[in-house]
């Protein structure tokens, strides 16, 4: 049988593939948002210094107040990611494609240090 940490093992990658494919969905699923809403928080106020992005949350607006209200949001911890990491990768190829519109909380902060940090172009 398994031991107990083979267990939670198994576990935190079902969990982690369940949560790359909920926020795949999310993402790439469009039934009339006009915009999927992101923000970043990180290590610092001055983009210049940021080396560490601690999280991202995405949620998509719709047409009206009470449909955007509806929706739910999603914040992922990306505490400690890196480049190869298969959810950080899934997350910048989608802030790389174009057919996807995005609205960002603090824009200018947010692309320059996303760039600087995740090498997002």
């Amino acid at each position: 049988g398994y031991s107990q940490e083979q267990a939670q093992q198994t576990v935190e990658a079902a969990s982690f593939r369940e949560s790359l494919d909920r926020i795949d969905d999310m993402l790439r699923y469009d039934n009339g948002q006009i915009a999927t809403s992101t923000d970043i928080e990180t290590d610092s106020k001055d983009p210049w210094t940021v080396t560490e992005i601690r999280c991202i949350g995405f949620h998509k607006g719709r047409a009206t107040i009470a449909a955007t209200q509806a929706e739910q949001a999603i914040v992922v911890n990306t505490f400690g990611m890196r480049r190869g990491d298969p959810l950080l990768e899934l997350i910048v190829r989608w802030l790389e494609d174009e057919r996807f519109k995005k609205a960002f909380q603090n824009g200018i902060y947010d692309t320059q240090v996303m760039a600087s940090v995740w090498g997002v172009g």
